[in-house]
């Protein structure tokens, strides 16, 4: 949702479910499907589409993603911020 605010939780990581439109060559072929997100600390991304939503096309397997960016609503990236306050704790 537009309105929903994201944080991530210690050491960058975090779920998030909704829908999404999903596109197959640049042409919408499931929209409002369900669909759930991982963030794993900060590096990979998960994406889980409702297997039954998409006619079994992902015959039920994650898409996964590398994440290289990911920022605030005032465009401030979240990634290397939290890093770095994590590296602080570890000390």
């Amino acid at each position: 949702m537009n309105d929903t605010k994201v944080s991530l939780a210690p050491y960058r990581s975090a779920s998030l479910s909704g829908t999404a439109d999903v596109k197959l060559n640049g042409t919408s072929v499931w929209n409002t499907t369900k669909v759930n997100l991982v963030i794993n600390k900060g590096k990979t991304l998960t994406i889980n589409l409702d297997n039954q939503a998409t006619s079994n096309h992902f015959q039920g397997q994650p898409i996964y993603g590398v994440l290289e960016s990911m920022k605030d609503p005032t465009g401030n990236e979240m990634l290397n911020a939290q890093q770095q306050a994590v590296q602080r704790t570890e000390k």
